[in-house]
């Protein structure tokens, strides 16, 4: 949101004599670079479509939907599962913290 961003910027602006730390620099190039990426990948999808490109384009942005307990196999580092456009999990986690084959099987099971 866009009120929250400018008011965030305010305080820390206030708060550092003028000046924002090296973290919100990031944090602003992050988005920014996320942006500019989503916007790249509908401008070449617009002209693969216009030129019928016989070379297959499909650009997704995914977001963070939740962490999980594990990876595929207990062993490995926690993974998270991740969701792509306004669609999330078609079923609610309603306690604990699954892990990438309990949310497997659930989708399956759906």
């Amino acid at each position: 949101d866009i009120h929250h961003t400018v008011i965030s910027l305010m305080e820390e602006m206030i708060a550092n004599n003028g000046c924002t730390t090296i973290e919100l620099r990031k944090a602003f190039a992050a988005a920014a670079f996320m942006l500019s990426a989503h916007y790249d990948g509908a401008i070449a999808s617009y002209f693969a479509e216009q030129l019928k490109s016989s070379i297959p384009s499909v650009t997704r942005t995914y977001a963070v939907e939740r962490p999980l307990k594990y990876g595929c196999n207990p062993n490995q580092v926690p993974a998270a599962l991740c969701k792509s456009g306004e669609n999330g999990m078609p079923f609610e986690v309603i306690n604990g913290n699954p892990g990438y084959i309990n949310l497997l099987d659930a989708s399956n099971a759906w």
